[in-house]
């Protein structure tokens, strides 16, 4: 591959530059992660492993695919060289063992991609070390970056390549070896780049010629100091329910965690609905309700955009009153989740499981998923059917408030059905929402004839589940943990007990 540096090219970012990785071995420069597809003539080979084995900057470590593992003079470097290499798992394609692999490593190192057939010049890391820490450069590549993949490298910090969407390296629901997300580095670069002046080898001068476009560039990426944790928001809505109310909020409380603040926004057609309303505000009292009024088709919108909005915690959940949590959600690791991949949001009501739409009546096929781990899985809108393509909810999904704040200022709507049902006419099925193996929370519709499957729900009308209510019952939520359903809503089981009775 000759001299590699010859012609490298920096993309500025201002901003200061960022700390050195605290786990690893280097304390003086960066820490190096080299990925380079498998070579296929021996030769070529032999003359790569070389010169990765000789580089004279010793903080760096190889990847290497099972496949290229297997070779005979690969496994003698490695065994040579033990702490400079790590297979990587069978199983997946090239760019999910690159996506895969970039968000295993630390996000202060630096990621090499180099081409199968190249070989590093033994100082190459050297002074791509001096480059990285005598600047603020965030990228560095050779030459041309349309060809960069054919005799090229492309660096960059891991933090930078952690921000390219999942998105971008799939196609029909599966990771495709048609997309080309490194280009996407240049758009989180911004427009503010500039080239670097100078020569890394006398009379040699380095450029770039092409910078990636697309219809929507992505956010500007501004590395900066470690930021809070982001919080979370829960607004729900209820009207004439404080029974199911009730049982949500107790089940919120038993299972979910890291959830900052909630609020309800209610709605009573006569006094007693109040007075059950009053029973829940004394045992929630640290949520925030919002009562409307006597034009609740006037004041909704409102309310609503007040509750969602007015807080500045990043992330909002909806829900409505006849939802029940049925087991753990970790509201940081669903954000963790979605920074990580950029979805849309993290659909807790879905899981393996949902193959049957209940609004629709009739079954629906489980979209092809990628596992991202701890039993969460992403899937693209577009492949999916029935709920699976429905990514704008108010049935418990976790959202960034800042990817529907405009639908939500702008639509019309009077009622949370209204929202949502013309919030759904609005929707993109371009992106990607995160789903655990097992949904998280149910749709128990008590007051409704429910027909699912073939099976007819216990009717209850408002008024008697009001009476059970303020006689102390409360719903019996524990048989919901381990009830397995196959649609969102389900017509069972159902029981009551004594408001007393102590919490689990």
């Amino acid at each position: 591959m000759g001299v590699i540096l010859t012609a490298l090219l920096g993309i500025w970012i201002e901003g200061r530059h960022p700390p050195l990785c605290e786990n690893c071995a280097s304390p003086d420069g960066p820490f190096f992660q080299i990925f380079s597809s498998p070579a296929r003539d021996p030769t070529e080979r032999l003359k790569k492993f070389k010169s990765l084995a000789q580089q004279t900057y010793p903080h760096f470590r190889v990847a290497i695919s099972k496949e290229e593992a297997r070779y005979p003079e690969v496994e003698e470097f490695i065994k040579k060289f033990p702490h400079k290499f790590i297979r990587l798992p069978e199983g997946y394609g090239s760019p999910e063992l690159i996506y895969r692999w970039v968000h295993s490593v630390p996000s202060t190192d630096i990621i090499v991609l180099f081409p199968p057939d190249g070989a590093l010049d033994l100082t190459t890391l050297e002074r791509l070390k001096n480059f990285y820490t005598g600047s603020a450069a965030w990228v560095a590549f050779q030459g041309d970056i349309k060809k960069w993949a054919q005799n090229g490298i492309l660096t960059s910090y891991a933090r930078l390549f952690q921000k390219i969407k999942l998105q971008e390296f799939l196609e029909q629901g599966k990771f495709s070896e048609n997309r080309t997300p490194e280009n996407r580095l240049f758009e989180l670069a911004g427009r503010h780049v500039r080239r670097l002046r100078g020569t890394f080898v006398e009379g040699k001068n380095y450029g770039y010629s092409w910078i990636a476009k697309s219809r929507k560039p992505y956010p500007r990426f501004r590395p900066e100091e470690e930021k809070p944790a982001p919080k979370t928001d829960l607004v729900i809505f209820s009207y004439d329910r404080p029974l199911q109310l009730y049982a949500l909020l107790e089940s919120i409380d038993l299972f979910v965690r890291h959830l900052d603040h909630i609020s309800v926004i209610y709605r009573v057609s006569s006094s007693s609905y109040e007075e059950g309303y009053t029973r829940v505000k004394k045992q929630f009292p640290t949520v925030t309700y919002f009562k409307q009024g006597i034009h609740p088709e006037q004041d909704f919108k409102p309310l609503f955009l007040k509750a969602t909005f007015e807080s500045s915690n990043p992330y909002i959940l909806f829900a409505v009153d006849d939802m029940v949590v049925r087991d753990t959600i970790d509201l940081k690791e669903g954000i963790e989740q979605m920074e990580k991949t950029g979805a849309f949001g993290v659909y807790y009501r879905l899981g393996k499981h949902i193959n049957f739409s209940y609004m629709g009546n009739k079954s629906q096929a489980i979209p092809p998923s990628i596992p991202l781990g701890n039993q969460m899985y992403a899937w693209q809108f577009a492949c999916g059917e029935g709920d699976w393509q429905y990514p704008n909810t108010v049935d418990m999904t976790l959202y960034h408030k800042s990817d529907i704040k405009g639908f939500l200022t702008t639509l019309p709507y009077t009622q949370p059905n209204s929202l949502e049902s013309r919030w759904a006419l609005k929707r993109k099925i371009s992106g990607v929402g995160i789903y655990y193996a097992t949904s998280k929370v149910v749709n128990l519709p008590l007051n409704l004839v429910n027909f699912s499957e073939n099976r007819h729900a216990a009717l209850y009308t408002t008024e008697e589940l009001l009476n059970k209510f303020l006689e102390g019952l409360k719903l019996d939520i524990k048989p919901l943990c381990g009830y397995h359903n196959s649609s969102a809503h389900i017509d069972g089981p159902v029981s009551f007990i004594s408001q007393d009775e102590t919490k689990r």
